[in-house]
């Protein structure tokens, strides 16, 4: 039974106050009001929640909370809804601390003890309110510590007597679920006073059906004032600068004296004090203090400048990285390491060497105009995104990954010339012309430019004329003027691109440049006898039998289609299986425990070793293990890859695979983990596709086979031999794009139609490899049991097709479906998205897009788990949106009318800023759409006049309205009709 309190004010503080001295002296623990907060709420689904305090309870301390209402003027809770408590388990519930509580299942995220006192506990979903208080019994609070609500606002009454205040200890307009977003790394002050933002700091949602936000479990992390950072994290400069500046910043000053430390971390980078820069007094700079008095107030800034040194030898950037340390009072917060890049301002020294300009038809000699550049230094330089010019006209980029290895050459041959790459060309780099069909080389001297990425300009070359059919080259190679290259070599060579003039070749490596950021990348050898060590030696490798870190998680696997798996090689030293693919975690840094950007990217791997023979047989397979179907799920699958140091041809690749299973899948399937934005996907590659060396990539054969053999023949497969191409694609062929949004990322999935699709599953349709991205959105369609990226159709498709879309968003709660292309589809095509949850239509050719909200949790992999094709386990409700294909229908011309007067539901809901309102009139009308506030003031008119009979949709912009709940009335006739729409901004 609970105690009353008093009604004389006096004696009501006094036992108040011998209460809380009671639970203090009893639990060795006093807080006060607001040092706990509730950082999340589920009120629909799940009714948990999750806390946080910002002072140590100690274990044995018990907190009791409700759903009941609190009666301010009987100072009670009224209501039969549920009580329970939650004890601190052993070990205290420390600040910063998150702990989820379940009511339900009488659990907590920390094992403490959840106890159910009375009632039944149930977070509905409109107006309801959740307590947290100390007490002497269960129902008679001697002190409260939290509330919330879901309500618009707190009744004052509820809150009187309580020592809670709105919008600081007592929190409202959380909506049905909302878990606070914001900053996690704070002052206390600042932590409390973010927590209380809810417009701001807070995701809050309407659910539908039972669906929960999985919360954020990360602990916040308490900081001490004054607090200290570098502006940045990391800041670029060139060489020639003179000086570098790193700058520290006061963030939060406390008005305290506080010295700092910027010490320079001489193991994390690659460029070097006392070498690539110094202190102001010319001397290696090793550590330096920086001082901030006690008068200087919050944003103070302090600078220590670094002299730079500026060689004359390029070297490509290098990086320096410093951290704040020894700190004298306060705290260090993030950013606390700096990482400067120094990129060098020096030429590289990459030089023409020889130019074929004046080829002679039918000469039966090597066809084609082009270039040979060579590396004349030991260095490797990735020359990624580098333009090659003739005079001003631009003939060809680098494409990302080429890397010029150091004293190696590289062939630029025209991109439509029929070059007959019989001979590996002295092991040279050979690529075509991408911007232009040829080089149009003057025959009678021109000029040629090659340009690095930022535009600077490497090489400016105005050559002198050349004879039919005959190259010209420096004499001597290199360094000389250029001559006749029969004077310089037997009479009867007249050309040797990618060699020197005696046939030997320009150095011997094989080289791929890695470039963009951390992920995985799939590689193959280009050469023989390469061990994994020899490889990969110079990137961080984990999980595998002597490499950096064997215990650490798997960074490198081959694949098995007998385990149907990701599988570990037995040791770095073990050769890599020419013809074979694997994959590889390429991190940022070589070292993991050290701080600030140490490698970056670009990087660089190479071979020394000799280049596979021209034929490379691999053993490939497709078992049904488990009998049903045939080749399904994850059976089928094979990791191959280019085993020559040329470029082979897709078509060419899926021709030959043919010989092994006719009806193999016509995709070539290639990992990017840049593509979408980031999320990272399998991309497909048909038809007229290049696949370069060290690249590795994922073949599907249908046709049951235990162990057949697989020839790659570099005669055959080499890009530029004339080989006809797979399925080449008709004028008539189009396709057009969806792609599922969430706020970084995106998936794409595709509709191609060509005289090769069917409306059944055929070999054209590409299979959704989920990505390997562990936070990724995968979109896909769903046929039966298969998951598809791209979907093949007719180009005559003869009936109404519905295809249901899947997802995984991987705990996202605000997606947007956009799409392209949609104009590349027949003009009498009717094309819908359907939201079977909401029952709407969106044309996808007056609509740009369709937001909508989810809410779902998601869950992470490893790759020693994932499989390819059922990473995440798959929903068993049926697909919420279908992808609705009309190629038939007869326009109406307004003569099919919505049978009644509708207003539909706003999308997205909730919105920031703008929202779109549907609604249907049944023939031609007045009509008045207007929104209002909650306390019923009219805030906009959107219609007001005669409106056609039929769907209409009007857009309402509320980017200067606060946030809130507001309504749209539409007014017809004598009906009247309302929507409930919310605004978080």
């Amino acid at each position: 039974m609970g105690i009353g309190l008093p009604s004389n004010p006096f004696l009501k503080i006094f036992l108040v106050v011998i209460l809380l001295l009671g639970v203090a002296l009893q639990e060795g623990y006093g807080q006060s009001t607001g040092d706990l907060a509730v950082i999340g709420v589920n009120s629909d689904g799940d009714d948990n929640f999750a806390i946080t305090t910002f002072v140590d309870i100690p274990s044995g301390t018990t907190i009791y909370f409700t759903d009941r209402s609190w009666d301010g003027r009987s100072e009670s809770f009224s209501g039969n809804e549920g009580v329970y408590s939650y004890t601190v388990p052993q070990g205290g519930f420390n600040a910063g601390k998150v702990v989820v509580i379940n009511p339900d299942s009488e659990t907590a995220s920390d094992d403490g003890t959840v106890s159910h006192i009375s009632g039944n506990f149930n977070l509905t979903n409109g107006d309801d309110e959740l307590y947290f208080y100390l007490s002497t019994s269960d129902d008679n609070p001697s002190s409260f510590l939290f509330a919330i609500t879901n309500d618009d606002a707190w009744d004052d009454s509820e809150l009187n007597n309580m020592g809670l205040n709105d919008g600081t200890t007592a929190l409202s307009n959380i909506n049905e679920n909302g878990e606070y977003v914001g900053p996690r790394e704070a002052t206390l002050s600042t932590l409390k006073e973010e927590i209380r933002k809810v417009e701001n700091n807070w995701l809050t949602t309407e659910g539908t059906g039972d669906q929960s936000i999985a919360f954020n479990t990360s602990s916040f992390s308490l900081v001490d004032l004054p607090t200290v950072a570098f502006n940045t994290s990391a800041i670029d400069v060139l060489e020639n600068s003179a000086t570098a500046e790193l700058t520290v910043e006061l963030v939060e000053s406390n008005n305290q004296a506080v010295d700092v430390d910027i010490a320079y971390l001489s193991g994390s980078g690659t460029a070097e004090s006392g070498d690539d820069f110094y202190n102001e007094t010319g001397s290696e700079f090793s550590t330096e203090t920086i001082s901030f008095g006690s008068s200087e107030g919050d944003g103070t800034t302090k600078t220590v400048t670094l002299n730079l040194e500026n060689d004359s030898e390029f070297e490509g950037p290098e990086k320096a990285v410093f951290q704040l340390q020894n700190i004298s009072d306060g705290t260090i917060i993030g950013p606390d390491v700096l990482t400067l890049t120094i990129k060098d301002d020096d030429i590289p020294d990459i030089v023409i060497n020889e130019i074929y300009a004046n080829p002679a038809d039918g000469s039966g000699a090597r066809t084609g105009e082009f270039i040979e550049f060579v590396n004349n230094q030991d260095s490797d330089i990735d020359i990624s995104g580098w333009k090659v010019f003739q005079e001003s006209d631009l003939k060809h980029t680098f494409p990302d990954g080429t890397v010029l290895p150091g004293n190696r050459a590289l062939v630029l041959f025209s991109g439509d010339d029929d070059v007959n790459t019989e001979g590996n060309y002295g092991g040279a780099l050979i690529q075509r012309s991408s911007e232009s069909a040829t080089l149009s080389l003057d025959n009678g001297g021109d000029i040629i430019r090659l340009e690095d990425s930022e535009g600077n300009d490497v090489i400016n070359l105005d050559y002198p004329s050349a004879n039919n059919n005959e190259s010209i080259v420096r004499d001597p190679e290199i360094t000389g003027d250029f001559v006749d290259h029969s004077t310089v070599s037997d009479k009867s060579i007249l050309l040797s691109p990618g060699t020197k003039v005696d046939g030997k070749a320009f150095g011997s490596k094989y080289a791929k440049g890695i470039r963009g950021s951390a992920g995985w990348r799939m590689i193959s050898t280009p050469t023989e006898n390469t061990s994994f060590a020899d490889l990969f030696g110079n990137l961080r490798i984990q999980g595998v039998p002597g490499s950096d870190d064997p215990s650490g998680n798997l960074t490198l696997a081959g694949w098995s289609e007998d385990q149907r798996s990701f599988t570990v090689p037995s040791d770095m030293s073990n050769n890599m299986s020419p013809g074979k693919g694997y994959i590889v975690y390429v991190p940022e840094d070589k070292e993991s425990n050290s701080p600030g950007i140490q490698g970056g990217f670009s990087k660089v791997i190479t071979t020394d070793g000799v280049e596979n023979s021209n034929r490379v047989n691999v053993t490939v397979s497709a078992r049904d293990f488990d009998g049903e179907r045939g080749i399904d799920g994850d059976e089928g699958w094979n990791l191959l890859g280019n085993p020559f140091g040329t470029d082979i041809s897709v078509g060419a690749l899926i021709d030959a695979l043919e010989d092994v299973d006719p009806d193999v899948n016509a995709n070539i399937y290639v990992w990017d983990h840049e593509a979408d934005g980031g999320n990272g996907k399998y991309i497909t590659l048909s038809d007229d596709g290049l696949i370069a060396p060290f690249q590795a990539f994922f073949v599907r054969f249908t046709n049951e086979m235990n162990e057949e053999t697989f020839t790659f023949d570099k005669s055959v497969l080499e890009s530029n031999t004339g080989t006809e191409l797979y399925k080449n694609s008709t004028d008539d062929s189009f396709a057009f794009d969806v792609r599922l949004h969430g706020e970084e990322y995106f998936d794409t999935y595709t509709l191609e139609f060509s005289d090769n699709g069917t409306v059944e599953l055929d070999r054209f349709d590409a299979y959704k490899l989920l990505s390997l991205n562990p936070n990724s959105i995968n979109l896909f369609s769903t046929h039966g049991n298969t998951r598809l990226q791209k979907n093949v159709l007719p180009e005559d498709l003869e009936s109404n097709l519905e295809i249901p879309l899947s997802f995984d968003a991987n705990g996202r709660t605000k997606l947007t479906f956009r799409w392209d292309d949609i104009d590349n589809l027949p003009d009498e095509w009717d094309v819908k998205l359907i939201d079977k949850e909401t029952d709407r239509e969106i044309d996808l050719r007056t609509a740009r897009e369709y937001q909508f909200t989810l809410l779902s949790t998601g869950q992470k992999e490893t790759i020693e788990n994932q499989e390819l094709l059922n990473k995440r386990k798959a929903s068993e409700k049926d697909p919420r949106f279908v992808l609705s294909m009309s190629p038939n229908f007869e326009t109406s011309n307004g003569t099919d009318l919505p049978e009644s007067v509708k207003l539909n539901p706003n999308y997205p809901n909730p919105f920031n800023p703008t929202t779109t309102i549907p609604y249907e009139i049944t023939e031609d009308m007045e009509v008045k759409l207007t929104i209002w506030n909650m306390i019923g003031q009219k805030v906009a008119t959107l219609v007001d006049g005669m409106v056609e009979a039929g769907t209409h949709e009007e857009t309402w912009n509320a980017s200067n309205m606060p946030s809130g709940i507001y309504i749209a009335r539409f007014e017809v006739g004598n009906e009247v009709f309302t929507r409930k729409m919310t605004l978080i901004k």
